[in-house]
């Protein structure tokens, strides 16, 4: 379950509660307003979706029980009453809903608060807030800590935490110290110590300690020992979902197991039922574990004012407690509000009643919680996490193919460009212009799908350069077009590559070689075998004959062809070059700085002192044509930024400074390159082990091998399992892992393999994502473009999403995932062949699969 009733609700509520001052709660005096949005404005409907407050805001939100509704205007937010009336004009950059008869208000990067009538209560001086609560106190944050205000401003508990929770209705509030949960009182005394790695608290908190899920009371004593691989909190009626071996089932407080773990995945008892999933279909047990409604629905959601809200078939619908279809499953989206339900069909929202009669039908671009936001910091159901985006408040466009209709859609599959019968589109440029193609021939679009230029060219490029040129091709010749799609470089080359940064591009007529500047002047004379402009000096390498020289941005060439081999010079206008099989070093004139005589050199060795090879052995030289350390070693390594290289003598190892001091005698079999912190990996009988820029053991060889994850951790295997250290020689974890990866989707996060299945540790030894899958990724195949607020799982063959905090937020049930910029397609080949769907941040779909293809990588 990765605790679903925590996404679905906790996540709510720490978005929307935090974020908006609570849900939703309706006075009686207020008039029924849901909000709505249509052609990119936002107002207020009604039940039967007539409007209330005409469409006229970018972004509007639930009105609070202090009867106001915050509104976004061209970037700035304001508040209006339940008549539209503006009363508290648009100035602010973020808000929060009214809680308590205050706001917190963003203004010029910091955060404050007001009261309704728009008066500052308290300047805008945080850098971080929740809304107020009951007793009086807020949680804010200056200079990264967390403390407690009240109604004044007034620090009542200084900032001193990590984070900090809002207080719950036991008079404790969740708080972190030195990455551990613990929770104080409202006075600020430590009730309970930090000591926990993971906290869900209500009434009975749920606390996790070394992997394991318990739960404690009040006081911090433990009432339900550690011992659940997931766990959820207490609900009503005094039970709590827990996961044992990858299997779901019910203990009350008491943890008393009242229903056995045996079910794949399950949600919280609501209204004395809870979903619950079999062999990949849903169906609600009651509270003794009796299975009500058998497993038949592809997802389910648990029960409100009656109804559920379930899946069959990529279609949603509701059944009511004995398992009837109240409403068939027809709608690609279905969310229940009070007595009505907001439905989704095709891309737009409409309202059905609780037997399924329309009331309004679908023509809204978003209705309730699904609004499209383009303020930051924003909650939307919608989008899978368009806070995430690296696009955030701009327009997506989102490459797409169906049938014989390529385009554009938005993150909720709307069209906003479609090309009948071409059969790719690339992604817009930086310069705003796309390729497309119809018929094997390629032109480019502007965002208004405006044809500037016409297909009518070979595929050289997908966009153009940053002189506004790009490369075509036509009848097997290639020049070069403007944005207008005017050939500015006549069609005449038969290979070419792009212009560099020195504003040169390489063409070949004829089996010669040259280069031509962005207007199409020849700049070196197509003469020769091979040219290279990858210099930013301006040279360019050119060889004829076998022979190979440079030539200036002029095209004189400057020395002579006479070499065998030659490098690009290095930023201190030095080159390496081979003459009758030596090496040595010339200048940009072509004078010998060093004379050739060296049988191998370390191209890409340090510039002061590369390494050299003369007669057999190795030595170093530097610059000014001066051999610093005689060639006498067998084997060598380049110097670190602590002046040490390790090199070998006969079969041992050992260390010189860059005057050939041995600082580290040969004796081992084998040595790493130092590290910055001074120290250096050694092997000795089989053994390694780690010994400082003094030659002292730091730690003796023992372990089978050594590995860097950064400055800052070492991974050690040890009888066949990784652990990791830190610097200061501790164990962060101690061997126990089959298999480690550095990649990882989050920084600090490291990918680990332990009994099999995969999991994710931080840097401080704290588990992420517990081993509980057969493969966690970020990209390849189960891809990723742009920044992403998930990483990949696998469970069974099938993909789902976890987010930063480490939480299962798709559960595994699709083939295929990709993202695009924050936005989730998914492939579920069983119910929808290879078509791309788009799902929201919990796997519902918001667009059913309809797209062939999503940003076809094709020019690769």
């Amino acid at each position: 379950m990765k605790i679903k009733f925590l996404i679905s609700i906790l996540f709510f509520s720490f978005s929307i509660a935090w974020g908006h001052g609570g849900e939703r709660r309706v006075s009686k005096e207020e008039r029924f307003l849901i909000p709505a949005n249509k052609d990119g404005k936002c107002g207020f409907v009604d039940g039967k979706g007539q409007w209330q407050i005409p469409p006229q805001f970018d972004f509007v939100w639930w009105f609070s029980e202090d009867g106001l509704s915050d509104v976004e205007v061209d970037g700035k937010w304001g508040y209006i009453d339940s008549l539209g009336k503006v009363v508290i004009q648009p100035q602010f950059d973020n808000c929060f809903s009214f809680s308590e008869g205050l706001a917190a208000v963003k203004l010029n990067g910091k955060w404050g608060y007001i009261d309704t009538t728009g008066r500052v209560v308290i300047r805008p001086r945080f850098d971080d807030v929740h809304s107020f609560e009951k007793n009086g106190l807020a949680a804010v944050e200056v200079n990264e800590k967390w403390g407690y205000v009240n109604r004044k401003g007034k620090f009542v508990i200084k900032p001193q935490f990590d984070e900090a929770y809002s207080f719950e209705e036991n008079g404790l509030a969740a708080v972190m110290v030195n990455e551990k949960w613990g929770f104080i009182d409202t006075t600020g005394e430590m009730v309970i110590e930090p000591q926990f790695d993971k906290v869900y608290s209500y009434g009975l908190a749920a606390v996790m300690v070394n992997e394991k899920w318990g739960y404690v009371d009040r006081k911090g004593k433990f009432v339900i020992k550690p011992q659940f691989d997931e766990a959820s909190f207490f609900e009503e009626n005094g039970l709590a979902a827990v996961e044992v071996n990858e299997e779901w089932g019910f203990i009350n407080r008491k943890g008393e197991m009242v229903v056995n773990p045996q079910f794949d995945d399950a949600w919280s008892f609501e209204a004395d039922m809870a979903p619950v999933e079999e062999d990949g279909k849903w169906g609600f047990i009651d509270t003794t574990g009796e299975m009500v409604i058998e497993p038949q629905f592809d997802f389910a959601r648990f029960f409100q004012d009656g109804l559920a809200e379930v899946e069959l078939n990529g279609k949603w619908g509701c059944i009511d407690k004995v398992g009837n279809l109240v409403v068939a499953p027809q709608y690609d989206n279905i969310r229940s509000y009070k007595n009505i339900m907001f439905v989704r069909y095709e891309s737009k929202w409409g309202i059905i009643d609780e037997k399924g009669n329309y009331m309004a039908d679908p023509q809204f671009d978003g209705l309730g919680n699904n609004l499209k936001s383009n303020g930051k910091d924003r909650f939307s159901i919608s989008v899978f996490n368009e806070n995430l985006r690296s696009t955030k408040g701009k327009q997506l466009f989102i490459p797409v193919r169906r049938k014989d209709t390529c385009g554009y859609i938005d993150e909720k599959g709307n069209w906003l460009i479609k090309l009948l019968g071409f059969s790719r589109v690339s992604e817009f440029s930086k310069n705003g212009l796309a390729l497309v193609c119809s018929e094997n021939k390629y032109g480019f679009i502007d965002t208004t799908g405006k044809m500037v230029v016409e297909p009518q060219f070979g595929l050289r490029t997908d966009s153009y350069n940053k002189y506004g040129l790009a490369e075509v091709e036509l009848n097997d010749k290639i020049g070069w077009i403007d944005k207008r799609g005017e050939l500015v470089i006549p069609l005449q080359f038969d290979d070419a590559y792009d212009f560099s940064k020195c504003g040169l591009a390489e063409v070949e007529l004829n089996g010669q070689w040259g280069c031509i500047d962005t207007t199409g002047k020849i700049i070196v004379e197509l003469q020769y075998d091979d040219v290279s402009t990858g210099m930013e000096n301006g040279f360019i390498l050119v060889r004829k004959d076998g022979k190979l020289g440079y030539v200036d941005s002029l095209g004189k060439l400057v020395v002579p062809l006479q070499f065998e081999k030659a490098s690009f010079f290095r930023n201190d206008g030095l080159a390496w070059v081979k003459l009758d099989g030596k090496w040595g070093l010339i200048n940009e004139m072509g004078d010998q700085v060093i004379q050739p005589q060296f049988d191998e050199i370390d191209e890409f060795g340090d510039k002061p002192f590369p390494p050299v090879k003369y007669n057999g052995k190795w030595g170093y030289v530097n610059s000014k044509e001066k051999i610093v350390i005689p060639s006498q070693f067998d084997e060598v390594r380049c110097f670190s930024k602590n002046g040490l290289a390790s090199v070998r003598l006969g079969d041992q190892w050992g260390c010189v400074d860059t005057m050939g001091n041995m600082i580290i005698q040969p004796q081992y079999d084998y040595m790493g390159n130092f590290y910055n912190d001074g120290f250096v990996a050694v092997e000795k009988d089989g053994k390694w082990g780690l010994v400082d820029e003094k030659g002292q053991i730091i730690i003796q060889p023992q372990f089978d091998c050594m590995s860097w994850f950064d400055e800052e951790l070492i991974f050690i295997e040890k009888n066949g399992k990784w652990g990791i250290l830190d610097t200061t020689w501790k164990w962060v974890f101690e061997p126990q892992f089959d298999d480690f990866d550095f990649l990882s989707p989050f920084e600090g996060w490291i990918l680990v393999k332990k009994k099999g299945k995969y999991g994710y540790v931080d840097k401080s030894g704290r588990w992420i994502v517990k081993p509980k899958f057969d493969y966690l990724s970020h990209g390849s195949g189960r891809e990723v473009r742009g920044n992403s607020p998930f990483a990949i799982c696998e469970r069974k063959g099938k993909l789902g999403c976890i987010d930063q905090q480490g939480k299962v937020v798709i559960k595994p049930r699709f083939d295929r995932i990709y993202v695009y910029e924050g936005v989730c397609f998914v492939q579920d080949i069983k119910k929808h062949g290879k078509k791309w769907g788009i799902v929201d941040e919990r796997g519902n779909y918001i667009v059913t699969p309809r797209f062939e293809s999503v940003n076809d990588n094709w020019m690769y």
